[in-house]
């Protein structure tokens, strides 16, 4: 069973953090949001993201497990739902490219 305070996440996403562990850092961002919404979950979650995207896939399955059939806060879906379609393109590009640079 997960704890139920926000506060909780915020506390252990800074420890995480301060440490270097981007993986629990997103993890805690994700179950704060899902309590509570606040504009500095998503804005962590957006530098997170940004530093180590392939982090973003397992973050969308964690917001699903977390969810179940209810949508979670429709701030997060956003934030997820679009760094998820740009780490897709950004897969599709780099395959793409690697096909191209295999034809010369």
């Amino acid at each position: 069973m997960y704890p139920k305070e926000n506060a909780y996440y915020l506390n252990r996403f800074c420890s995480y953090d301060s440490l270097g562990q981007s993986k629990e850092s997103v993890e805690d961002l994700i179950h704060a949001e899902c309590l509570k919404h606040d504009d500095k979950y998503l804005e962590n979650l957006s530098i997170l993201f940004k530093k180590r995207p392939e982090l973003i896939s397992a973050s969308f399955e964690l917001y699903k497990k977390l969810c179940g059939q209810n949508e979670g806060p429709s701030q997060l879906v956003e934030l997820l739902s679009t760094y998820l379609a740009k780490s897709e393109a950004s897969k599709v590009t780099e395959v793409a490219a690697g096909k191209a640079s295999d034809i010369d």
